[in-house]
Parts: structure tokens; sequence; C-alpha cells
């Protein structure tokens, strides 16, 4: 008496916490795939093409998913309609960065940020690097950053706020 079409077997272990969107469950798994649930138990699979690996809860708005392939260089993919739709052109993160990419749409105008645990915070519009960016924050960070009111905010490991804007202008306070 459970659901129709469950339980299924996706076939492999999860190697982060999975994430929903819409009737979709992703779930990152190894070897560069995520595993596309949807709510009727229909299975598919996603290859990305890279060689690190997804250790974060893919970041989701609306029905896309977006994977952060952490490594020395990593990579982020987007993942909508079950394709990868940047498999050849993935946005390009030199250093390790921690968490899922924060996904953001200010201004009708889609956003994609990630600030590495050096604090270099880059941010792309519509897959395309914003100018000025990545910009050096300072400080430690191990946890990605989040969007409010328009604007970015990272938290660094000795209790500094950092709010970043689309214009590259960046406001520290401490706490």
């Amino acid at each position: 008496t459970g659901m129709p079409g469950y339980p299924v077997f996706i076939g492999d272990t999860p190697c982060a916490p999975c994430a929903s969107a819409e009737n979709t469950l992703a779930v990152p798994l190894a070897a560069g795939k995520v595993c596309l649930v949807m709510e009727n138990g229909v299975i598919s699979t996603v290859m990305i093409p890279s060689s690190g690996e997804i250790k974060a809860k893919p970041a989701v708005f609306g029905n896309m998913f977006a994977v952060y392939e952490k490594g020395f260089t990593g990579e982020i993919y987007f993942i909508k309609n079950g394709t990868c739709i940047n498999a050849d052109a993935p946005l390009e993160v030199d250093g390790i960065a921690y968490g899922s990419p924060c996904l953001a749409q200010i201004s009708g105008k889609m956003y994609t940020a990630i600030v590495t645990q050096s604090g270099r915070f880059y941010l792309w519009v519509s897959g395309e690097t914003v100018p000025g960016f990545p910009v050096e924050l300072g400080g430690v960070f191990y946890e990605n950053a989040v969007c409010a009111g328009g604007s970015f905010f990272a938290v660094s490991e000795d209790a500094v706020i950092h709010r970043v804007n689309t214009d590259c202008s960046v406001l520290n306070v401490g706490i």
C-alpha cells in the first residue's frame, strides 16, 4: 500500500544529500552522475562530464538544479529537463568551495554565486562572468553565500559578514 511506482532502485550509493524541485528528486551519485527520480517513480541518470566529486546538495531554482563538482578547479553544472545544459561550458571555480552554489533572480536576471574557502567570490549572470568578478573577500569560508534583498552575503570564520553586490561593491561588518 505504498505509492505506485515505489520503492525505486537507483543503482548506486548517494555521495551527497539530495534535493527536490517541482516533481523531481535529484540524487548525486559517484562517478559524476545525478539520478533524477520523478514523482511517478520514473528514473533517469544525467552524466556530468567532469572528474571531480559532488559533495554538496544540488542547488535548486524553479525546475533547475545546479551541482558543484568540488576540486582544486571546481565546476558548476546545470541540469534542466533531465539534461546537463552546460556540459560543454561549465562555470569554472579556481579553488575549493563548500556547499552548493547560490542561485538567485535579481531584477529579472539569473545569478549564480559561490565563494571559495580562501574568500574568492565568483558571480555569473546567465552563465557569463559578471564584469569585475571574482573579488577577494579575505578570510576563510566554510559555507557558501546566500542571497537576500538583491545582495549576496557570506560569513567568514573570523565572524565577518561580507555583503557583495552585483556591481562589485563589498561591505564588511564584524559581528
